[in-house]
């Protein structure tokens, strides 16, 4: 933990926390109620959380043989094209699969899953920016990062952010009152969290980030060309 507990390593930290954070603020405006105390804490919180996480990366971001949270910009540049690429492919692929899912839940709970979809382009921007600071943060590296330091391994930190991502979408359908058979449709979001955490690993953040980015960008592409 000395690594960790660093005033050069939080530093560091807070600065991506910043960026990140600053891109989380669309999307908790539109998913709060109202614009109160309630989303001020909501903002405010999300920094220190941020914080936090983004240190497991600083500190432990190349333990496993991962490549650190901004490795050596040459080398990355092929994985962040592969990770557009990549992106690019999935995003007719995830929305069949969506369509695939809606079509395939009870009527209360396709209703349910269909208020999480956003409905404009602000919100579908702000899902984007989400998906790219905030879930890259949580689910690439610090997940990641955190088991890497644990084992070793990086492909147990690859495997980790799937299986992190799967739990918080069981969860999140038991909030919703979902069927467990309806909470296996995250699957699909545990793939494309493996294929990200395999980007991060070879190529730290930038590459993570754009195929989260562009996969998240289909709902703002379904908006704009079927409306």
């Amino acid at each position: 933990m000395s690594a960790y507990f660093t005033t050069a390593n939080l530093s560091r930290a807070a600065c991506v926390a910043g960026v990140a954070g600053l891109m989380a603020v669309p999307r908790i405006l539109d998913r709060a109620d109202g614009h109160g105390l309630f989303v001020f804490i909501l903002i405010f919180s999300a920094f220190p959380l941020l914080t936090i996480i983004a240190g497991t990366a600083t500190a432990w971001g190349e333990c496993g043989g991962m490549r650190g949270i901004f490795p050596d910009w040459r080398q990355s540049l092929p994985w962040i094209t592969a990770a557009v690429v990549a992106g690019l492919l999935f995003v007719p692929a995830m929305l069949w699969y969506d369509s695939f899912r809606q079509a395939s839940l009870p009527e209360y709970e396709a209703a349910r899953l269909a208020g999480q979809i956003p409905k404009t382009p602000d919100a579908a921007l702000a899902l984007i920016l989400w998906s790219a600071g905030f879930e890259t943060i949580l689910f690439q590296a610090g997940v990641m990062s955190f088991v890497a330091r644990l084992t070793g391994s990086s492909v147990a930190a690859i495997s980790a952010g799937p299986a992190f991502k799967l739990l918080v979408y069981l969860l999140q359908c038991a909030n919703l009152g979902f069927s467990p058979l309806s909470a296996l449709a995250a699957t699909g979001a545990a793939l494309t969290t493996g294929i990200a955490g395999i980007l991060y690993a070879r190529a730290g953040l930038p590459a993570a980030m754009a195929f989260n980015a562009i996969t998240s960008s289909r709902f703002l592409l379904a908006l704009i060309f079927v409306g």
